[in-house]
């Protein structure tokens, strides 16, 4: 019989699936012939995925060595961030806040494994299969006063409740999909959960069915519809249940959707068949779909990419179904000319009226429901060219593996562990995650000017890092508080008058000295001290899944200071109490604005007169008495303590005003 060192790798492969961590690493170190497989990357990936319910992302790339480190740290060092718009307790912490910040739970909700924002709510998916939410699923009609605290989303009470100690298949959730106001969940059994409020409805697709699954592959819940892929028969929408829908809701808590086939997308290709003159061998088999305003967007195993427009068909919400579904409507523009170079789609990701298409390549094609208007009316003349897709220069070779979509802005996930963020922040809500107005104009938001909650957008096409370092908002400040110095003036007044050169030169410089942060603490190759696994973005807010290595970030942060004068406590214990009281501050800067406006009907120049005054006496409530030039209660000094405001070369050649050197 031929010991394990002598069995073929093929065989070793599938044995490996059958071992926990603690007996695979002990196999694969018994001798030097099987050590080479300790880091197998099937082998880890599938473990942290299964384990964790980390959701699958194809164009996420990692080694054996990595995965296994994603292993061992998930269960200790992922944490929670939101920001953004907060009008429904949706970011699950108090007040609006323009910076990352963590979320804390009154309970132990165990290893969070995946995160998603709806319209006005944030949803969390633990390990255990089990969603919480915070916020409220719908805001137009929910009570803003008692929609922020976190909860558990419910099932019937027939049905088990899965919790971290009792597992029950019809109720571990293993993907789910948040739409504007509902949400949809996909069981381990196979079962779809529909929630518009605390309690879950059961769907079945078919009247009289002994068992609502019919082998259900993914949900996709959208703007206005909800969504599934079901084996043999393809993709289905139907409209999202609410308590005064027109499905019957039955006594058991289960309900019959009155739904949608599209036709042509339940093919599954078999080894033997043949491409033929149909519906389905044309669009093939359906890889992906999206759910947008309007519009279910698909791909197929073709290479192909589909649009359906759902608004189209309005007898859905009666009961009476059409008798003729159109046909999708294939995307042609998606297509390169060059018949040599064809496109390979790797993945789509979508929501609201924005999404994108993922290539082997590594190019991101995006766009918006208006290229879908064009492809599907009928009254397009198709004898002009179609629009085609963007193709954001920022965007392209950049590892970029997901984009989640706002309202106005998206945020874009690079494989290595950071996020860019792109486009507008409605009323300065905060939405990009760049900082309080007075800091965020370093990192090139433009703010409306003359209007205290006007609208700040980034460059079209122009992306900046978000950070998640507590410490880089008093980098940030202080930087700003130089443009004060009279040496600086003439610069200042160039980023407040909005020059495009400087402003330009301005958000560029921090932009790389921000990549700089963990320089000497971080080796290239390794992960940094805040890796991001998901970013999500909805309506007005964004939340990110971070792992957070404690150790690494404090050792950035020391690098930082120059001098500190405590005795008391260490510098990164002077930095977190001061962060506390930063966030304090703008917290009771904020109330006081909202009160002035709110009970005094103040007009928005009132309001930012307001604030001024609140800005200021929050100021002297953080800053001690005869503190002088001290920042966080103890510190000194910093390393940028000492540099002037930049003075840096702009992009056609002239160098910004002033006396100091020129920063390169």
């Amino acid at each position: 019989m031929p010991s394990l060192t002598e069995l073929p790798s093929d065989i070793l492969y599938n044995i490996f699936p059958y071992l926990d961590a603690t007996d695979f690493l002990s196999l694969t170190s018994s001798t030097k012939a099987l050590l080479s497989y300790s880091q197998d990357p099937t082998y880890w990936r599938v473990l942290t995925r299964t384990t964790f319910r980390i959701p699958p992302q194809p164009l996420l790339q990692a080694d054996g060595a990595r995965w296994q480190w994603l292993y061992k740290n998930l269960r200790t060092k992922t944490r929670l961030f939101t920001w953004g718009s907060n009008s429904h307790g949706n970011l699950g912490r108090a007040a609006i806040n323009q910076w990352p910040g963590t979320v804390s739970f009154p309970f132990d909700i165990g290893v969070i494994a995946d995160v998603q924002c709806g319209g006005w709510a944030t949803y969390v998916l633990n390990s255990s299969g089990v969603i919480y939410i915070f916020g409220a699923f719908d805001g137009i009609l929910s009570d803003r006063r008692s929609s922020a605290a976190k909860r558990v989303l419910k099932f019937p009470e027939q049905y088990r409740q899965t919790t971290a100690s009792r597992y029950d298949p019809q109720t571990a959730i293993r993907q789910f999909s948040a739409g504007r106001y509902h949400m949809l969940g996909l069981t381990d059994d196979g079962s779809v959960w529909s929630w518009a409020s605390a309690v879950g409805r059961l769907v079945r697709f078919f009247e009289g069915e002994t068992t609502p699954k019919r082998q259900v592959t993914r949900v996709a819940a959208g703007w206005d519809r909800s969504s599934a892929y079901i084996n043999d028969i393809g993709i289905v929408y139907w409209d999202p249940v609410r308590e005064t829908s027109e499905n019957e809701i039955e006594d058991n808590g289960e309900y019959t959707v009155n739904m949608i086939i599209i036709p042509g997308t339940g093919y599954r290709r078999k080894p033997d068949d043949r491409d033929l003159d149909t519906l389905e061998s044309r669009i093939g088999e359906v890889t992906n779909h999206i759910v947008l305003e309007d519009y279910i967007v698909f791909t197929t195993d073709k290479d192909k990419i589909f649009c359906f427009p759902t608004s189209n068909i309005t007898l859905i919400e009666s009961g009476i179904l059409p008798r003729e579904v159109p046909e999708p409507i294939e995307l042609s523009t998606f297509y390169p000319d060059d018949p040599r170079s064809p496109l390979h789609i790797r993945d789509l990701q979508g929501s609201y009226r924005s999404f994108a298409v993922f290539t082997d390549s590594g190019s991101v094609l995006t766009a918006s429901c208006t290229l879908l208007d064009s492809h599907s009316d009928p009254r397009t003349d198709h004898s002009s060219p179609l629009p085609s897709p963007d193709v954001i220069p920022a965007l392209q070779g950049k590892s970029v593996i997901s984009i989640a979509f706002g309202d106005h802005h998206f945020l874009a996930l690079h494989s290595y562990g950071s996020i860019s963020s792109y486009g507008i922040e409605c009323q300065s809500c905060g939405s990009l995650g760049l900082g309080v107005r007075s800091i965020s104009s370093l990192r090139g938001l433009r703010h409306t000017p003359g209007r205290f909650l006007g609208d700040s957008r980034l460059k079209k096409g122009e992306g900046r890092s978000v950070w998640f370092e507590p410490m880089m908002i008093k980098w940030l400040e202080d930087m700003r508080e130089k443009m004060n110095d009279d040496e600086a003036a003439e610069r200042a007044k160039m980023i407040d008058d909005r020059h495009e050169g400087a402003c330009a030169a301005v958000s560029g410089y921090f932009e790389r000295e921000g990549q700089k942060w963990e320089d000497g603490i971080t080796s290239e190759g390794e992960l940094g001290a805040y890796f991001v696994l998901k970013a999500s973005a909805a309506g007005w807010s964004s939340t990110a899944l971070v792992l957070v290595d404690e150790e690494k970030a404090e050792k950035a942060r020391l690098k930082h200071i120059a001098v500190s004068n405590s005795k008391d406590q260490s510098p990164v214990d002077q930095i977190k109490e001061a962060t506390v009281a930063h966030s304090a501050r703008e917290h009771a800067v904020d109330l006081l604005m909202r009160a002035g406006r709110s009970f005094f009907g103040l007009t928005a120049r009132d309001a930012a007169a307001a604030r001024r005054i609140a800005q200021n006496s929050a100021d002297l409530c953080f800053h001690q008495a005869g503190d002088g030039e001290r920042g966080f209660d103890g510190v000194t000094s910093y390393t940028w303590s000492n540099q002037p405001f930049p003075r840096l070369r702009m992009a056609d050649g002239k160098v910004m005003p002033g006396e100091v050197a020129v920063t390169d």
